[in-house]
């Protein structure tokens, strides 16, 4: 991951949990710092370059202040199967429930949920529809602002992996355990068009 700010400064995970931050051209390393993720499988900046949450292959995600990689909060299985920055630097995370923060405050109150929790959670590239998915198969489909749903599919018996939207939020993709993809017009009222490709999905780009 490049930092918006500095493109030739970067952040690498590894095998071992250790989150470095290298000067790209040269290679040197700047600092390093072991977040106890397990292997490090999923980094993902904030909007702003100030943040990374980082994720591995132990249950939970931890987010690390990037100037000098301190961890600030480790969120835990039952809050945070998923997570995801939108535009505005809001932070969405997925567990029990579907929250939203705003950083570097609290935890805001739950958002959404599901009888059997949440697996995945995305904002759309504007900032003013989320994407939530259950562990069922359901995905909705929220304002971010006011959480009144827009629209809901299913991809049936499946735990969703992971959600994408296209630039233009106008479509969207979900993939699960099962082996299919589906996506979605969104840009009305509620998903449709729903086309199905095979193979697993565990993260997904439109």
């Amino acid at each position: 991951a490049a930092l918006p700010d500095d493109p030739d400064v970067v952040l690498v995970g590894d095998p071992r949990g250790t989150l470095t931050r290298y000067h790209g051209p040269s290679g040197r390393r700047l600092a390093a710092q072991a977040l106890a993720t397990g292997a490090i499988t999923s980094l993902d900046l904030s909007p702003d370059g100030r943040w990374v949450l980082a994720s591995g292959d132990r249950p939970g995600v931890v987010l690390v202040r990037v100037s000098d990689l301190t961890p600030v909060l480790r969120l835990p299985p039952a809050l945070a199967q998923a997570a995801a920055f939108a535009p505005d630097g809001t932070l969405w995370t997925a567990g029990l429930d579907a929250r939203r923060w705003r950083l570097p405050a609290a935890l805001a109150a739950p958002t959404r949920t599901f009888p059997v929790g949440i697996s995945a959670v995305r904002p759309d590239p504007t900032g003013a529809r989320v994407a939530v998915a259950g562990a069922s198969g359901l995905v909705a489909i929220l304002d971010a602002q006011t959480l009144e749903t827009h629209g809901e599919a299913n991809l049936g018996p499946a735990v969703v992996k992971d959600i994408a939207w296209r630039a233009d939020g106008g479509r969207l993709i979900a993939g699960g355990a099962l082996p299919m993809a589906r996506s979605w017009d969104a840009s009305g009222a509620a998903p449709r068009e729903e086309d199905t490709q095979g193979g697993m999905a565990r993260r997904l780009g439109l």
